[in-house]
């Protein structure tokens, strides 16, 4: 009789430790992902005329992927599998050209890019034909003057982010290119920016700010608040780019590659025996990650895992 009412009791037991340890689980289940090699681009081996290095790289919307290329001040337009479908740009005062591009960033159907000794931000359609430069408001208190922009993102809502160079700054403008907010400075307490180089939204519009001069990334709300400083964990300078994929943040700096999670939390790393150093920047399309470093750009799949 005993041994009759031991078995079902014990199977209960059985049953409420697996319950009380599943949810466990799940939170020590760290998300990985696995970064497969796909084609890859040399610009010494393309057509361009005398190529330089890789300076910025971003995905379209509509699928194309657009690089800044330096010294040549040339943005190139490829397709998903990294082949060169044309360029424009050049070194030049008039619009479409630039002096010293730094960054890019995709606003909507167009192509902007940042060029810090010029004081403005140039513009071009998804065709790269060039169209007139940006221009700040200029409404009384929301009036605001481009010097040196450096980097600029937009955000999903429209709202601007861009760093200015020798204010160490981080702006904040609505779509029309009114002032909103200065949200960081060199030397703040809080929020202090030492040698900022590039500035990217979340795709649930957090501001991202990569500081090697900090070594760390800033992580700030959609009206400037900061949320989190992240440490570079990796040797040699960095962080120096950002993207996301999901909740995750993939970082990158002179000693290779950092997976994230939502709270900061370092997943994993891939340093020069994965990755072709050093890292100018990435960009990340649904499961297409392409880094480029140098006159190379590598496009890998994204495999997700556990």
């Amino acid at each position: 009789m005993i041994d009759r009412m031991a078995k079902p009791i014990a199977s209960r037991l059985l049953i409420m430790l697996i319950l009380l340890a599943a949810p466990f689980g799940v939170v020590l289940a760290q998300k990985t992902i696995r970064l497969v090699p796909g084609p890859h681009l040399n610009l010494a081996e393309t057509t361009l005329d005398q190529p330089g290095a890789l300076a910025a790289i971003a995905w379209s919307p509509w699928g194309d992927l657009i690089a800044l290329e330096v010294p040549g001040q040339r943005i190139l337009r490829l397709d998903d599998r990294l082949t060169l479908l044309e360029t424009t740009g050049g070194f030049g005062f008039g619009d479409g050209s630039t002096r010293g591009a730094s960054d890019l960033t995709i606003a909507g159907f167009e192509i902007w890019i940042s060029d810090p000794p010029a004081g403005r931000i140039v513009r071009y359609d998804r065709w790269l034909a060039a169209l007139t430069p940006f221009t700040t408001g200029e409404d009384g208190s929301s009036s605001f003057s481009l010097e040196r922009p450096v980097s600029i993102a937009q955000a999903p809502s429209g709202d601007l982010a861009l760093i200015e160079q020798d204010r160490q700054e981080l702006v904040l403008l609505d779509p029309e290119g009114r002032l909103l907010e200065r949200v960081a400075g060199f030397g703040e307490s809080d929020r202090g920016l030492n040698e900022p180089s590039r500035v990217e939204f979340s795709p649930s519009g957090q501001i991202a700010v990569c500081d090697p001069g900090k070594r760390v990334l800033l992580l700030l709300d959609r009206f400037g608040s900061l949320l989190k400083e992240i440490p570079w964990p990796m040797e040699g300078a960095g962080p120096s780019s950002v993207a996301f994929h999901g909740t995750s943040i993939i970082l990158a700096g002179d000693a290779g590659l950092v997976l994230l999670d939502k709270k900061g939390d370092e997943l994993m790393r891939w340093g020069g025996e994965t990755i072709a150093l050093p890292i100018t920047d990435l960009a990340i399309h649904g499961n297409k990650l392409v880094v480029a470093s140098d006159q190379v750009m590598r496009l890998y799949t994204i495999e997700s895992g556990r």
